[in-house]
């Protein structure tokens, strides 16, 4: 028996100094005690004063002692409860010790670092395990990582506030501690500590599935407001996660007041319920937890929840797009509730399931939100397009946005869910398009438009990015409570296709020959013997000797690329069509421009390369074609598709003596200074500079989709008086061969031409 007392008081000293303290189990002891969350190979929040705090006997003096110099102590009250605070040094990988003592009892923690900590909560998609994610088993695999430290409080719940979390103790980062830790939380951390090199991270991961927001608010917080009291009061659910509180009690308030950096909530699907109270539920949850926290400014980040097919049973009663209710709420406090930031996720979800499984962009794109906000490192691009404000333009709206420094993503393809409405309130699939920073939306069924929607739908997967890829918000410019929808409001891909129509021309195969009537040929001038740059040639099939003939010089667009329609472009100069569309293959002379590499060396495919290479070698290859094959130098046409729309200005206008060369330009697809690319001079003041060297000459400028209204509008708005013809292609496609179909445009681009040439 002797034996025995013996070997439990060395278990208990050895419990004391080498894990953690015992956990609270009553409101009277002798013994002190702290919360689980203290322990060895804690985390304690740097340049701070941090919260320590526990149970001791009632009065007993308790003093808490690091190495790094911090000291001080307290008594515990009556009812042995006692707290104070330490200050911490700047974060470091230097090993830390803190000592917690009474005249009865001394606590070692060991392992102690100073860095920088995280709480994340919410539901499932934050508890998400690492080893169900995409990229989970490579994560998993390359898991170990000293900079991290991880506490995982379970899933549980509890009818009454616990004053400890049992069986849980602070983690290093490893392939084992991972498997089972959130996803989000992780590729947040490892994100941070990339750029935080120097400094350790603490996290504490507290979330459950299917959880409500209510389930994670105290009952002093819930019957703090009438509809929340109306709540606790009156809702009761077999799933424990659901009911009132019991998330709180068990998993956040054992935790509070140990210092935090800031919060992360991921969670809204199992309130989609109770969609229009959220936006007034969530903000006064923030404003709680940072009173709780005892940091009133304390960072608190939203992911917004994605999209998904929510049944009628998952949604507010009457509010068939509940789940775009709820994540407007979740923007709303973004919007009005300082030190908060949101994370987009409408293009990392699964319409098919309510739980997606590529947690990676998630996790980065709350690393780059923190990295900005809260530790000073503005480079980094935190949000995607954030609506600004809006004007009324005729039959359109004009809308603009912040975090568009770079401009808007180019992706070829009709910008999707975008719904506009009327005096009436019934809203209507709107045709949209960029215009510089700003997107114009209109639609035929809206003749004086009052209001804007953009991804107003549960499962709205849109494709607005920012230049640096990150998606939009859902938005509204409304505050509409009555409306209504027309049919058909899930679908942007109705225009028709380019391939639902035969085509009548084939371009001719391109061949080493010589230069011969109705023969593609390859060329290279002499200066560029010996390297891979060259030339396309197409001589008519009415071609004769001695005769002279118009020239069209072509430029062809980026690659290899490809979209979502299977439109693709190598962007090499035999990708291109434009120039034998328009003549049939008779009386033209073609030619198929290359871009010059910076090494001189190649044609380039993406983008320009050498500008005063190419710019040189497109007025040599024209001089030549018109010595050598009749080229009429009074009738040189540029055309151009995508990159090569473009180049028409950028490279035919570059200067004085190119300008000259053209009688008139074809631009399909682009425009110079219609927006703001990443390459030198693609401003609009460059490119009015070299739009002035136009001199009145013809452009015609074409465009699929909705048509080149974004380009009217610039070239409106430039000043420039010329002689422009704007035509529409009834296509989606981002495809030139619209030109080698018997359709209506391409005998109007033939009749443009005529009518140039006849001048």
């Amino acid at each position: 028996m002797e034996r025995r007392q013996i070997l439990l008081s060395m278990y208990c000293c050895l419990a004391y100094s080498l894990l953690f303290a015992k956990p609270i189990q009553s409101e009277h002891t002798n013994t002190l005690q702290l919360p689980s969350i203290f322990g060895d190979g804690m985390v304690l929040q740097q340049h701070d004063s941090v919260a320590f705090f526990g149970k001791a006997a009632a009065g007993q003096k308790v003093v808490v002692e690091t190495s790094w110099g911090g000291t001080n102590s307290t008594n515990a009250n009556a009812n042995g409860k006692w707290r104070l605070n330490i200050k911490t040094p700047t974060a470091s990988f230097d090993v830390q010790t803190v000592k917690v003592r009474t005249n009865r009892n001394t606590i070692l923690f060991k392992n102690v670092l100073v860095g920088e900590v995280w709480l994340l909560s919410g539901q499932s998609n934050m508890a998400f395990r690492l080893r169900f994610d995409d990229n989970g088993e490579q994560a998993i695999a390359n898991g170990k990582n000293s900079a991290l430290r991880l506490f995982k409080v379970p899933s549980i719940t509890s009818p009454k506030p616990e004053e400890t979390i049992k069986d849980v103790a602070w983690q290093s980062c490893s392939s084992i501690s991972l498997k089972d830790f959130s996803a989000v939380t992780y590729y947040f951390a490892k994100s941070l500590s990339a750029s935080l090199p120097n400094i350790p991270i603490g996290l504490i991961s507290a979330a459950y599935g299917s959880a409500t927001i209510e389930a994670f608010m105290s009952k002093e917080t819930l019957l703090s407001k009438d509809f929340l009291a109306d709540h606790y009061h009156n809702y009761s659910s077999d799933k424990e996660s659901k009911n009132p509180t019991w998330c709180y009690n068990a998993m956040i308030f054992p935790l509070q007041p140990y210092t935090i950096k800031g919060m992360v909530w991921y969670q809204g699907e199992s309130n989609c319920v109770r969609a229009s109270q959220y936006e007034e539920a969530l903000k006064t949850m923030i404003n709680a937890y940072r009173v709780a926290f005892e940091n009133r400014d304390m960072p608190f980040h939203i992911v917004q929840i994605p999209p998904y097919n929510y049944s009628a049973s998952q949604q507010e009663p009457g509010n068939t797009f509940s789940a775009a209710v709820l994540r407007d709420a979740q923007l709303q406090v973004t919007n009005t509730i300082n030190n908060t930031g949101l994370v987009v996720t409408t293009d990392v979800g699964d319409v098919g399931d309510i739980h997606p499984t590529n947690k990676r962009p998630v996790g980065e794109r709350l690393a780059q939100l923190a990295l900005n906000q809260n530790y000073g490192q503005k480079d980094k691009v935190f949000s995607g397009p954030q609506y600004k404000s809006h004007t009324r333009e005729g039959s359109t709206i004009r809308l603009s946005f912040d975090c568009v420094k770079n401009g808007i993503q180019e992706t070829y393809e009709e910008l999707n869910w975008f719904i506009i409405a009327g005096p009436d309130r019934k809203f209507y699939q709107g045709n949209a398009f960029v215009d510089g920073k700003d997107i114009v939306v209109s639609s035929p069924f809206v003749e004086e438009p009052k209001a804007v929607r953009f991804a107003w739908h549960n499962i709205a997967v849109p494709n607005f990015f920012n230049e640096e890829g990150l998606p939009a918000s859902p938005f509204k410019t409304d505050d509409w409570i009555n409306f209504t929808y027309s049919s058909n409001m899930t679908s942007w891909s109705t225009m028709p296709d380019i391939r639902n129509v035969p085509f009548d021309l084939v371009v001719p195969e391109l061949t080493g020959e010589t230069p011969a009537e109705g023969k593609r040929v390859k060329q290279t001038l002499p200066a560029y013997k010996g390297t891979k740059v060259y030339h396309t040639l197409y001589l008519p099939l009415n071609w004769e000797k001695g005769k002279a003939y118009p020239l069209i010089v072509e430029y062809s667009g980026n690659g290899p690329y490809v979209n979502k329609y299977g439109d693709a472009n190598s962007g090499k100069v035999e990708d291109a069509y434009l120039g034998y569309g328009l003549s049939g293959g008779k009386d033209f002379i073609w030619i198929g421009m290359p871009f010059v590499s910076s090494n001189g060396q190649k044609n380039e495919l993406y983008w320009w390369g050498d500008v005063e290479a190419t710019v040189n070698y497109t007025m040599d290859v024209v001089k030549d074609v018109c010595e050598q094959f009749g080229g009429n130098k009074e009738q040189v046409f540029v055309a151009g598709f995508s990159r090569g729309a473009i180049a028409c200005n950028y490279i035919g206008l570059h200067n004085d003596d190119i300008a000259d060369l053209w009688r008139g330009f074809i631009a399909f697809s682009h425009y110079d200074g219609v927006r703001e690319w990443s390459y030198p001079d693609s401003d609009k003041a460059s490119a009015i500079t070299r739009l002035k060297r136009l001199n009145g000459k013809p452009q015609l400028i074409i465009q699929e989709n909705e048509g080149p209204r974004a380009t009217k509008s610039y070239i409106e708005k430039s000043g420039i008086i010329g002689d422009f013809t704007f035509l529409t292609i009834p296509y989606r496609n981002h495809d030139a061969r619209w030109v080698l179909q018997n359709i209506p445009e391409r005998r109007e681009l033939r009749e443009w031409v005529n009518k140039v040439l006849n001048k």
